[in-house]
């Protein structure tokens, strides 16, 4: 899946998964990692840059500028996104014949892509946060949107619960069966730990 294309697969027609519970996030960085739209997360970047510069804000802004591409109409492009949906592919198909090594590329040019290699200059931790953000933006996304329900059981109204198995089930195929069926468990840790983590407060 390209990530230019990522930012127009979802649209707002039902009423979303949101995280359960009440957490403060107000505070910098805090309100960064809760916030899903772009342009609203780069407002927060740049009230943070007036404010105060320290290194996690020149690190976030590093990887701002790596995950969104933006339009000449001033649309943003969600890369990350695009390459979550793109590991989501891959898992659906693991068990196809001969995939393994091809699978194992896709799965690493992802993880590059989404700044989880040891080549990275952003810190383990934000990383962290950053996938756990874009975890809960891909259930939030996935759970309002009309088209994902129908593009994967076909025209009719799903439950809510229907809609949350699934759901579960993708994050499930990606951040536990790739790792497994690829060997590929120290790879995928930090994204493992951020789906995990993300699941519990949403699903």
């Amino acid at each position: 899946m390209e990530g230019e294309n990522a930012h127009m697969l979802f649209q707002e027609d039902r009423t979303p998964i949101v995280p359960k519970g009440k957490k403060n996030h107000g505070e910098w960085p805090e309100n960064y990692f809760a916030e899903f739209d772009p342009a609203a997360r780069k407002a927060i970047l740049d009230k943070q840059r007036n404010e105060e510069v320290d290194e996690t804000l020149e690190c976030l802004e590093k990887l701002f500028a790596l995950r969104y591409k933006q339009d000449k109409k001033g649309n943003y492009a969600d890369q990350f996104l695009g390459q979550f949906l793109q590991l989501r592919i891959t898992a659906e198909n693991l068990d196809a014949m001969f995939s393994e090594r091809k699978n194992r590329k896709t799965v690493r040019q992802c993880l590059e892509q989404l700044q989880l290699h040891a080549g990275s200059e952003i810190p383990e931790e934000l990383i962290y946060q950053e996938m756990c953000q874009l975890t809960g933006l891909y259930i939030y996304s996935c759970s309002k949107d009309v088209n994902y329900t129908s593009m994967i059981w076909g025209f009719g109204k799903k439950s809510d619960e229907k809609i949350s198995e699934k759901i579960n089930l993708d994050l499930e195929r990606i951040g536990e069966a790739i790792p497994k069926y690829l060997s590929m468990e120290e790879e995928c840790s930090v994204l493992k730990a951020a789906i995990l983590d993300t699941k519990k407060q949403y699903l």
